[in-house]
């Protein structure tokens, strides 16, 4: 897979919207992909009471969750409120995978 289908799979799930007047969640999308070729996806969320947590973290915890733990690529995008998307990392551990 290369990195902008990873990209393209996180762009699928930017998007910002609101929970509650006190939650906002999607601004910003993740997508992983681990050395056995599976992906796992995250979006951020943002709350008052900072209890929120980051795309790249609902990712990790998606792709833990299935018993995996290594990382070969990552990748974050953000949704701007003109509707557009705007890459903001991109990880490439390949070679060396990244253990959590």
């Amino acid at each position: 897979m290369t990195d902008s289908e990873l990209i393209g799979i996180a762009a699928k799930f930017a998007g910002e919207f609101r929970t509650s007047e006190d939650c906002v969640a999607g601004g910003i999308a993740a997508a992983l992909l681990t050395p056995t070729g599976r992906v796992y996806t995250g979006i951020c969320i943002d709350t008052a009471c900072s209890l929120g947590f980051c795309a790249e973290h609902a990712a990790v915890a998606e792709m833990l969750k299935s018993r995996e733990w290594e990382i070969h690529t990552i990748v974050a995008v953000r949704w701007e409120h003109s509707g557009s998307l705007r890459s903001l990392s991109r990880i490439v551990v390949a070679g060396q995978p990244a253990q959590c």
